[in-house]
Order: structure tokens, then C-alpha cells, then sequence
């Protein structure tokens, strides 16, 4: 049996039309140039400012809510407005988590040693892309 001819794509990172042999599986999308350039390690650096940002807000944001809790149970506020306070207060603890969880992946942190202080599985942790418990903005 003789083998198919290779079929002619376009790539769909650069747009240059490339040959791929016949085989069996899903056809490539990209040239053999783009899949090798993905594939290499960036050696620069991560840009953490934007993660920095994003903690020190939340940081600051948590700080305001917890000093305003607090005037108001020295005020006397009634209790179910004080839980309100209170709910809001627990998403931004989600909020500053999910930063600092951001901030350590870009650090490079492996997965375990930002799991371990949060008692979650390093093994929950990598079940997906984003855990829901860390997917806060």
C-alpha cells in the first residue's frame, strides 16, 4: 500500500502553508517552526507587577473592610449587619488568597508549597488550570 500524500495547512500562528505527512490523529494547526518556539522556556523574567498590584490592593482593601468591622462592633451595630460586613470580609480573604496564589505561580512556586499552608492537596491544586477555590479576580 502505497502512503497518502501529505496534505497542505496553513498555520495558524504565522499564516505560512506547510506539508504534513498523512498519519493517523488530530492534523497539526502549526508549523514545525511554531510548535518548537512554544515549546522553548521563556528565560525572561516574569513581569510581577501586575500581581503585586493586585495584592497590595486586595491586602489594602481587607484592611479598610476589617478596620470598618471593627468601628462597627464598637458602635453597636446590629448583628445582621454586622454579618454582612462579615461576608464581605470572607471575599476578599478569597480575593487577597487568589492574588497571592497568582503572584507565587509567576514567582515560580510549585503548586505543593502554596497548597500546604492553605490545607488543600497539591493534587487539588493541579486538577485543573484554575481551582475554583482560587479563581477570585
Amino acid at each position: 500500500m502505497t502512503p497518502a500524500p501529505p496534505s497542505r495547512r496553513t498555520c495558524t500562528k504565522c499564516k505560512q502553508p506547510f506539508l504534513q505527512e498523512t498519519r493517523r490523529g488530530r492534523p497539526n494547526s502549526t508549523c514545525t517552526h511554531c510548535r518548537a518556539a512554544a515549546r522553548q522556556k521563556n528565560l525572561n523574567p516574569p513581569d510581577l507587577a501586575l500581581p503585586e498590584a493586585d495584592l497590595n490592593g486586595a491586602a489594602e482593601d481587607l484592611n479598610r473592610s476589617v478596620s470598618d468591622f471593627l468601628a462597627a462592633v464598637q458602635q453597636s451595630t446590629p448583628t445582621p449587619l454586622l454579618l454582612h460586613r462579615i461576608k464581605g470580609i470572607q471575599q476578599m480573604v478569597e480575593d487577597a488568597e487568589a492574588a497571592a496564589i497568582r503572584r507565587g505561580r509567576l514567582q515560580g512556586d510549585p503548586w505543593k508549597a502554596l497548597a500546604q499552608p492553605m490545607n488543600v492537596s497539591a493534587r487539588t491544586c493541579t486538577s485543573c488550570r484554575t481551582p475554583p477555590r482560587w479563581a477570585a479576580g
